[in-house]
Formats: structure tokens, C-alpha cells, sequence
């Protein structure tokens, strides 16, 4: 477990790196120079990213709870105005806070625009989805883009699929096996 000085001396660092590199990079002669500023600065980024996700693993959490999936799917339909196909037992439960995968699921459904559909299954998923997951057997609500739908270009998926986007996503991730389909990837409780 973290103390708060070792946390605040991981921080720290990357935190005065990226600050000098700002500073270079305001300064910079060149586009060359300048986009390695970038890259130095993104490998600080990162560095801060596990260390908050390392530490925020070690917490308590005190609102991801086992929620069952036909609780999920409740939520979802009332929020979506749209049916959920269930493609799992329904009983089925999940490390997940209904409000925050709404939320998720709502900006998957954002990006991909358009009509959706939305089907929870289960999925044997042999890449880890996230630097937090290892590779194995996942709960995953699909977002699947009709023929019909247009492209528009969301900022809410795009902070849901960085690894420094939406900070909440602990305990689940999302992945984009295509072009029209996204999915929050939930790991099964119990």
C-alpha cells in the first residue's frame, strides 16, 4: 500500500519532468524538436497514470459493488430507451457501479451515433482489454452501430478509451474489436 509521501514523491517527478519539458518545448526551433518534447512528455503522463491507478487499486471502493447483471440491464434500458439483448444468465453478477456504466455505455453509444444496438455477453477476451485486466473471461455490454449510422467524432469515447481518460473506469474498460462496434468490458464477481 502507498503512503502519501511515497505517493506524492511518484507524482512529483513525472509532474517537474513535464513541467521542464513544457518549458522546452514553448521554446522549441523545430517541429522535430518539439515532437520529441511531446513523446517525452506523454512517457511522463503515463508514468503518473499507473502510479494513480496503483494506488487508486489499493483503495477501498466504496461504490463498485457485485451488481447483477438484470440490475444492469434495467438501467440501461431505462436510460437508453432502448431494448438490451441479454445473451447471459441473467443472474449473472459483475464489479461494477450501474450509474458509472450507463455513463460509459452512453458514450459508446455517442461515437458510434446513430441507431445502436446493445447486447450483454459474455466474451473470452485473450488480449488483456486494459493495462488493468489480464487476459480471461469477461461480462461485456456490446454497442453495435447499424448500417445507418453516421461517424461523428466524440470526446466522451475518446476520454473512456485512454489509458488517461475517465479515471472512474477502474474496475471495468472499454475496447473497439471494429469500426461499428465498442464494448465495456466488466469483470464477473463471486
Amino acid at each position: 500500500m502507498h503512503t502519501t509521501a511515497e505517493l506524492g514523491h511518484e507524482l512529483s517527478t513525472p509532474l517537474n519532468v513535464l513541467l521542464g519539458r513544457l518549458t522546452l518545448l514553448e521554446e522549441a526551433e523545430g517541429v522535430e524538436e518539439a515532437r520529441g518534447h511531446g513523446a517525452a512528455m506523454r512517457r511522463q503522463i503515463d508514468k503518473l497514470v499507473v502510479a494513480l491507478g496503483t494506488a487508486r487499486a489499493q483503495l477501498p471502493d466504496p461504490v463498485a459493488a457485485s451488481t447483477a447483471v438484470s440490475q444492469l440491464v434495467e438501467r440501461l434500458t431505462a436510460s437508453l430507451a432502448l431494448d438490451v439483448e441479454l445473451r447471459i444468465d441473467p443472474t449473472t453478477r459483475v464489479v461494477a457501479d450501474p450509474e458509472e456504466a450507463v455513463l460509459a455505455v452512453l458514450a459508446l453509444c455517442d461515437h458510434l451515433g446513430g441507431e445502436v444496438t446493445i447486447e450483454l455477453e459474455r466474451r473470452d477476451l485473450q488480449d488483456a482489454p486494459a493495462r488493468h485486466f489480464a487476459p480471461g473471461d469477461y461480462v461485456c455490454v456490446v454497442v453495435t452501430k447499424n448500417e445507418t449510422a453516421t461517424e461523428p467524432d466524440s470526446e466522451a469515447v475518446w476520454a473512456l478509451l485512454s489509458a488517461r481518460g475517465h479515471a472512474r473506469l477502474t474496475r471495468a474498460a472499454v475496447v473497439t474489436p471494429s469500426a461499428s462496434e465498442a464494448a465495456l468490458v466488466l469483470q464477473p464477481s463471486g
